[in-house]
């Protein structure tokens, strides 16, 4: 009871206060002697710093900046972020594209598949897996004062790696390009340098590139003293865009009747080009916990939509005969008639992404952080996987016809992963 009482006391005092404040301000003064019956606490003129310390209520506004136990981007409406990202992307899987045999295999035998002695010089292989890097920059916006809802996005991209090879020969080296005769039902291969019959040169090029970006509106489901969870609901887009281009050049060395005329120079090429496109929801949830001036937070998201592919595929073959000029006809070895074209179709995909950060708030409205990301894209196409490496050499040119038309377009999926780590700066306003 006498706690109470007091309490009262104080509260009384407090209201009294405020009230000679507010009539001094407005040009009066209380005096002892001219309220008889009610004594002044203080001497008449002189204020009490405790009193208006008392008076003075204690309040806490995170719209007024953000404390060093939460990140910043709880302490104002506004927040962004800048990140460098080192990420490795899953490489594109080639077929065979170049093989080498040693001196003296039989021309028969040459840069065969299965044949003792034949190398496989360049495919078999993945490729563009190397380390990228690249940025991701994000924006938000809290609705509220109280942290409930917010609107926001982001935007990254990586840079666009690319791989090649190259091989030539003056005839002294076996050179050629494998593949699987559908007349013969057995592996073969097209001669690019053979001793006496052909020098020629190979190169194959390669690129991909990788973007992605989202809007999302955030919705904080708990949140305590030094964590707190939001729920997040928006749209995804992501982009990936790859190639795979070849091309030969095979000069006569021949002077057989049976031969292309001496000199006679033959140019081929094959191009696959894919292109991705994901459009749609996304759902997730971000916790974050803080303890001081470090803070860790996990955001997990899901998307689920539709991804558009796209393959084009072409070559061609240019005949250059000495004084005769040049011809050049559609289709090349791996890209003819049979499987050449545009083609577009639509699938449903999964993108599951996993965002692990920890923080540190350097000042009241910038902190750093360091953490890691891993993307997955279901049911991408990719360029090695439309290579379709079943030939009829009755459709290479010049087409002769006969049999079954090979190779054949058949689009081949496949999942894509991106993982790595991040480093950024994160700030409010």
């Amino acid at each position: 009871m006498t706690a109470v009482i007091v309490g009262l006391r104080k509260t009384w005092m407090v209201m009294v206060l405020a009230a000679s404040g507010a009539i001094a301000s407005a040009g009066g003064q209380i005096r002892a002697d001219d309220s008889p019956g009610v004594a002044s606490p203080h001497p008449a003129g002189a204020s009490s710093s405790k009193s208006q310390a008392e008076a003075a209520p204690v309040s806490v506004d995170n719209a007024a900046g953000p404390s060093f136990l939460e990140p910043a981007t709880r302490g104002s409406r506004f927040w962004g972020g800048a990140e460098y990202l080192l990420w490795w992307m899953q490489g594109d899987k080639l077929p065979p594209l170049v093989t080498a045999s040693p001196p003296g295999t039989a021309l028969a035998d040459a840069g065969v598949l299965g044949v003792p002695g034949t190398r496989v010089l360049f495919g078999d292989s993945r490729v563009n897996d190397d380390l990228r890097s690249g940025g991701r920059f994000t924006l938000g916006y809290w609705l509220d004062d109280n942290k409930n809802w917010a609107i926001g996005g982001d935007f990254f991209i990586v840079e666009t790696k690319a791989d090649g090879f190259a091989a030539s020969s003056d005839g002294s080296a076996i050179l050629a390009r494998p593949f699987f005769n559908t007349q013969l039902s057995a592996q073969d291969s097209e001669i690019i340098s053979f001793p006496g019959l052909a020098a020629g040169k190979a190169g194959v090029s390669t690129f991909s590139g990788f973007l992605g970006a989202d809007a999302f509106l955030q919705k904080n489901l708990c949140c305590r003293c030094n964590y707190w969870i939001d729920f997040l609901a928006g749209y995804r887009f992501l982009q990936l865009k790859e190639g795979l281009r070849f091309e030969e050049q095979v000069i006569s060395a021949s002077t057989s009747p049976l031969a292309p005329p001496l000199g006679t120079t033959l140019d081929v090429l094959d191009q696959f080009d894919t292109e991705n496109r994901f459009h749609g929801g996304e759902l997730g949830l971000q916790m974050t916990w803080s303890r001081g001036r470090v803070s860790a937070d996990v955001l997990t998201l899901l998307g689920l939509g539709a991804t558009e592919r796209t393959v084009n595929i072409n070559g061609a073959t240019s005949i250059t005969v000495p004084s005769q000029g040049t011809a050049t006809v559609p289709g090349g070895l791996l890209a003819l008639g049979t499987n050449s074209g545009r083609f577009t179709d639509h699938t449903f995909s999964f993108v599951p992404e996993l965002r692990l950060n920890i923080s540190c708030q350097l000042t009241e409205r910038l902190r750093a952080f360091v953490g890691y990301t891993l993307l997955f894209w279901t049911d991408v196409a990719r360029p090695g996987k439309q290579v379709d490496p079943r030939i009829n050499p009755n459709f290479i040119p010049p087409v002769l016809g006969g049999g079954e038309p090979f190779p054949r377009f058949r689009l081949r999926d496949s999942d894509l992963w991106v993982q790595g780590i991040n480093l950024g700066l994160s700030f409010n306003y």
